[in-house]
């Protein structure tokens, strides 16, 4: 599992990000995300109980909710949210995941379901191609809309203004310090590259601790490079409480995977 493995990086780059959004936040690319954007979400089935069983034709109040519940909290190691380790940061805060795209879904899925288990041994293998079947297995699909303007941070795949504050960031001394500790360019490919997330955990931090704007969230190009998607698309970080709904999303319907037997899945489709 990736980690906050440099830890000297992430505190610049967190410090850093707070000073550009106190004194320079004009720096920072902004989006305003309406109602009619729909998001895409995966959840586990073990959070949707519901659907699980299947014994309903409506999604439940505690499934919907359990599609907009940031979990996980105490172990976040995400790319964009995370503990912030020897930092005094605001507690009980994390991050909820979605895609604007199909892509950026597939993607994303097929990434983290991509170990699996070979012939019922126990052993895993890495797949040599994109595996439907293994990649909706146990998940749902949610489709969420935001009930009101969310004001997003845009570091999104086509958005050529991003550069100006990731430019900002590379000058800061220390930051510019540990880049060349770390031997790295620049904060803005360290954000999107290799298994040490602490640029780019630096940076998500540091921006949802802003409190003049406060940011609803990060728009930001998938990293996951799977040769059988080829539309990757954008995902989005919504920035929340732990163990809470989060209040700006509501959920419009559900896709559940049913087993007929065992080589064949049923998507069916659940309102709410």
């Amino acid at each position: 599992m990736a980690s906050l493995i440099n830890r000297d990086l992430f505190a610049a780059v967190y410090h850093a990000t707070c000073e550009i959004t106190r004194s320079q936040s004009t720096l920072i690319p902004t989006q305003l995300m309406m109602s009619d954007q729909p998001l895409l979400r995966v959840v586990d089935m073990q959070y949707c109980p519901g659907l699980k069983t299947m014994k309903t034709a409506r999604l439940t109040i505690q499934d919907a909710d359990g599609a907009k519940t940031i979990f996980n909290e105490t172990h976040d190691d995400k790319r964009w949210s995370g503990t912030g380790h020897g930092l005094a940061l605001a507690k009980d805060q994390g991050a909820l995941y979605c895609s604007l795209s199909s892509g950026a879904l597939c993607a994303e899925m097929a990434h983290y379901n991509q170990w699996l288990p070979k012939n019922g041994s126990g052993a895993r293998e890495l797949p040599k191609a994109f595996s439907p079947r293994a990649t909706v297995h146990q998940k749902a699909l949610f489709r969420l809309r935001p009930v009101q303007g969310l004001l997003v941070v845009d570091f999104s795949k086509y958005n050529t203004h991003q550069q100006a504050f990731f430019d900002r960031l590379d000058r800061d001394p220390n930051v510019a310090q540990e880049l060349k500790k770390a031997n790295l360019t620049s904060t803005s490919i360290a954000c999107r590259q290799g298994e040490d997330y602490s640029c780019s955990r630096g940076v998500a931090l540091g921006l949802a601790a802003a409190t003049s704007p406060a940011y609803d969230g990060i728009l930001v190009q998938t990293a996951r490079d799977n040769p059988a998607i080829r539309d990757d698309g954008d995902n989005i970080a919504l920035f929340g409480p732990n163990r809470m709904p989060h209040r700006k999303l509501k959920v419009e319907c559900a896709v559940a995977p049913v087993a007929l037997d065992q080589q064949r899945i049923e998507l069916r489709h659940i309102g709410y």
